[in-house]
């Protein structure tokens, strides 16, 4: 169902199972598919602005593509070029950007930022606020907790001149079911390897291997992992 004052473009293809609230905006020849939820000013399909300083390039082609299941909550923005996997949430505020894939069955929190050309897998959970830099990898089953930032190199003269430079920024690598606590910065080129875990507020400055726990600024291996937290006597 279409709501009377939502927008879909001549372009764009939604199923007859799919809802699109109120003042909600289908546009760039976008793909809604079955039972798909699109919220209140929600905009699926935005081209990039400012391409060549923020975004992935000029002439990103093609909608965004909405699988089955999909729900984009109340003011989220998904550009062209996006792909949300089956039965994926993606919050309130949340931006995921052109050329991005998010996998099934993750959880995108409110205010979220996927950048140009991230790759995150399946069953993927990124709580409030995060910001996950351009072409990232996130690996299946990891969750990332509050306000985390993963980083890339900046060129400083590249993005005065609105110039992307793709080859210098070494996105951060995240394998699969890793936990990233609250606050934590992985910068550019880290290499987190499958397992391991990030305490919170942890600044990850080189790789860490599989299974490791590391903490502090910088951070460092924490032997034996995570203490258990402790609870009060009933």
């Amino acid at each position: 169902m279409i709501d009377a004052r939502a927008v879909v473009d001549a372009g764009s293809t939604v199923d007859h199972s799919a809802y699109v609230a109120p003042m909600a905006v289908v546009t760039c020849e976008s793909r809604v598919g079955r039972d798909v939820f699109i919220g209140w000013h929600a905009l699926v399909g935005k081209p990039p602005l400012l391409a060549g300083a923020f975004a992935r390039k000029p002439d990103v082609m093609g909608g965004a593509i909405l699988d089955r299941g999909v729900r984009i909550d109340a003011h989220a923005t998904i550009y062209t070029g996006a792909r949300i996997g089956r039965e994926t949430v993606v919050g309130v505020g949340a931006i995921v950007r052109e050329g991005a894939s998010i996998g099934r069955n993750c959880v995108i929190g409110q205010k979220v930022t996927v950048s140009h050309d991230c790759r995150i897998a399946d069953m993927v959970r990124i709580q409030d606020g995060s910001f996950i830099v351009g072409g990232a990898v996130i690996g299946e089953g990891t969750f990332i907790a509050a306000n985390v930032t993963l980083a890339a190199e900046a060129d400083i003269e590249a993005l005065r001149e609105y110039r992307h430079v793709p080859d210098t920024q070494r996105p951060p690598i995240i394998g699969a079911h890793v936990v990233i606590g609250v606050g934590a910065v992985i910068l550019p080129g880290v290499i987190i390897s499958d397992g391991a875990t990030i305490a919170a507020g942890a600044v990850v400055t080189h790789n860490v291997a599989p299974g490791e726990t590391v903490m502090g600024v910088p951070a460092r291996l924490r032997e034996g992992g995570m203490a258990p937290i402790a609870r009060a006597a009933a």
